[in-house]
């Protein structure tokens, strides 16, 4: 089923990239990645969709001394403390760090953390 093939195929890769390229069609999921992922690009492919998601001020955004964050990267959690960068580094305001596109989502390694509450309503293009 998806979420044996999801929890104990895809993430014992250990890459928390695979977050931004999964996705369940719902509001609050990273947007769907418009072409094929290919052997020969993927890690190219997943460092977009992860920038993608990063930046998205939807998933990402630091304000008024407060983080606030998908709850992707709480129910993940591990994954992104555990993720190793080329430079070396691992942890949540590495990765972070590592992808994000935009000044407005950086923010100091003792920032507080809120996690926006997951729209599950169908993710829905506007006519």
């Amino acid at each position: 089923n998806l979420y044996d093939l999801e929890n104990d195929v895809i993430r014992s890769f250990g890459d928390a990239r695979i977050h931004a390229a999964i996705n369940c069609a719902s509001a609050s999921c990273p947007a769907l990645y418009e072409r094929a992922f290919r052997p020969e690009l993927l890690d190219e492919q997943l460092n977009e969709v992860t920038r993608r998601f990063v930046s998205d001020p939807r998933h990402v955004r630091y304000a008024d001394g407060t983080l606030h964050l998908s709850a992707i990267f709480d129910w993940f959690s591990a994954d992104f403390e555990e993720h190793r960068l080329p430079s070396g580094e691992v942890g949540l305001h590495a990765f972070l760090g590592a992808f994000c596109a935009r000044p407005s989502c950086e923010a100091p390694n003792d920032a507080e953390i809120r996690f926006n509450d997951y729209d599950w309503s169908l993710n829905a293009v506007s006519n």
